[in-house]
């Protein structure tokens, strides 16, 4: 079975064995949460797509509330209202029901909240503040949050799903002169992280956030605001150019993809 799930200014769209219109408007956000993507899913803002093993439950994020929908049957099981309005991201765990959405990224901060959901019920978990969800490791224990643009420069890793902070760290701590981490970064495994400095600098960081390595820049004159992993050996990078978005996909040096 495919999963395609679409949003316009009135509705989202959710295409499976059937195809639904739910009266969620401008939805920001999907990500599914039960159900497991054969391959790696198509990803792009509140587009979701590919093809699905089983019946697929989702969140959906909108405005000011959270939502768990049965792509199945086109149905909201449950809705929670967050406490921080603004733009909504959502990352989903890699083994659980559950996910991470971040509320609020302009400059008044943002909060980044646990979604776990159960027999069709949603429990929402505060986790930070001033930070943005980026990855969880692929075990699912550690969350890299990245800093929030207008706030501290601190990368941090928060144990899964309880928030405590297990580890920090500031370019200037690590050698990077001059330089300040920016929103990007991922997991490519439980010892390598990546992340991705203002200028555009990506380097590569062990569990503990301590420098394994430099990679290279991002392209000379876009704005990267999204990284994922897709490997343990590749990651996505995605840029902005005048107003147009584009990717590029990355192989670790051989001297790091040990």
């Amino acid at each position: 079975m495919s999963l395609i799930v679409a949003a316009d200014q009135a509705d989202l769209v959710v295409i499976a064995a059937e195809e639904f219109r739910l009266p969620v408007p401008e939805a920001q956000a999907a990500c599914l949460i039960r159900g497991g993507f054969l391959g790696g899913p198509v990803l792009g803002g509140p587009v979701l797509g590919g093809p699905v093993l089983g019946g697929a439950v989702l969140v959906a994020a909108q405005g000011e509330r959270v939502l768990v929908i049965d792509a199945d049957v086109g149905q909201v099981l449950d809705e929670v209202e967050l406490d921080r309005l603004g733009y909504l991201s959502a990352i989903r765990h890699p083994a659980a029901p559950a996910a991470v959405v971040t509320a609020g990224q302009g400059q008044d901060g943002s909060r980044v909240y646990a979604v776990a959901e159960a027999g069709g019920r949603l429990s929402v978990t505060d986790l930070a503040e001033d930070v943005l969800g980026a990855s969880f490791n692929p075990s699912g224990t550690r969350l890299l949050v990245t800093p929030h643009p207008t706030f501290a420069s601190t990368l941090r890793v928060l144990r899964w799903p309880d928030g405590e902070l297990l580890h920090a760290a500031n370019a200037s701590d690590l050698g990077l002169t001059g330089e300040s981490f920016g929103v990007c970064g991922c997991y490519l495994d439980d010892d390598l992280v990546l992340a991705m400095t203002k200028a555009g600098r990506i380097v590569a960081l062990d569990g503990q956030l301590g420098l394994r390595g430099e990679i290279g820049l991002a392209p000379d004159g876009r704005g990267p605001d999204f990284m994922i992993g897709l490997s343990a050996k590749e990651f996505a990078v995605q840029t902005w150019l005048d107003g147009a978005a584009s990717a590029s996909v990355w192989r670790l040096p051989p001297s790091l993809a040990s």
